[in-house]
Parts: C-alpha cells; sequence; structure tokens
C-alpha cells in the first residue's frame, strides 16, 4: 500500500517537475531575444507635460504685456496701435481651447478701439 501512495506522489512529483522544467527552458530562451521595449523614465514622461506649462506661461506672459501696451495706447488715444495690441492678445488667447483669458471682453475692446478709430477719421475729414 506504502508503495503505491509512494508511486502516485512521485508520478506527480515527476509531472511537476518536468513541467517547471520545460517553462524554465522557454523562459530562458525567450529572454536570449533582445527586446526593443524601453520603459520610460520619470523625466522622459513629465518633458511634454513641463514643456506645455512653458508655453502657457510664456504665452500668459505675453498676452500680459500686450494687453498693458493697449490699455496705455487706449489712454494716450493711440487707437490703431492699442487695436493692434488687442488683436494681438486675441490671437494669443485663441492658441489655447479654454483660453487665459474672457475672448468676449478682448472682442468688445476690440470692436470699441475699431469704432474709435472710424469717428477719428470722420472727424478728419470735418
Amino acid at each position: 500500500m506504502i508503495n503505491i501512495m509512494l508511486k502516485c506522489n512521485l508520478q506527480s512529483l515527476l509531472k511537476v517537475a518536468t513541467i517547471l522544467v520545460m517553462l524554465f527552458a522557454t523562459a530562458e530562451a525567450k529572454s536570449q531575444i533582445k527586446s526593443k521595449f524601453r520603459a520610460m523614465s520619470f523625466d522622459e514622461m513629465v518633458k511634454p507635460l513641463q514643456m506645455a506649462t512653458e508655453a502657457y506661461n510664456k504665452a500668459e506672459e505675453d498676452m500680459e504685456e500686450a494687453y498693458l501696451k493697449a490699455l496705455y495706447e487706449l489712454d494716450d488715444a493711440n487707437y490703431k496701435m492699442a487695436l493692434f495690441y488687442f488683436e494681438k492678445c486675441s490671437r494669443i488667447n485663441k492658441r489655447f481651447e479654454y483660453g487665459i483669458c474672457d475672448q468676449k471682453k478682448l472682442n468688445s475692446y476690440i470692436s470699441y478701439t475699431q469704432q474709435q478709430i472710424e469717428n477719428q477719421k470722420k472727424q478728419k475729414f470735418q
């Protein structure tokens, strides 16, 4: 009886051992194949986000500079330059899906300066 139990246990143990040997042999064969996959480092993953943040910050600075220049020109009644700077603000703002500031506000400034330019032309010819 013990012989039969020992024989059954040895057979199942040999089957498991054979399967393990086969698995390790295939794993070793696969590891010899050179893989072209290379995991990205943290810096490589973060770089696009950093670039987008830098671009947004630069656009925000350019927008602020153009907006201040437009307001300065508006105070000096130099409406053509104010229009130029407001249009520049509008172009910068449209680069981003949600914009840096309210586009309607910029459009109202643009239409106001255009009206003022037209009024100046009318006054010039009178």
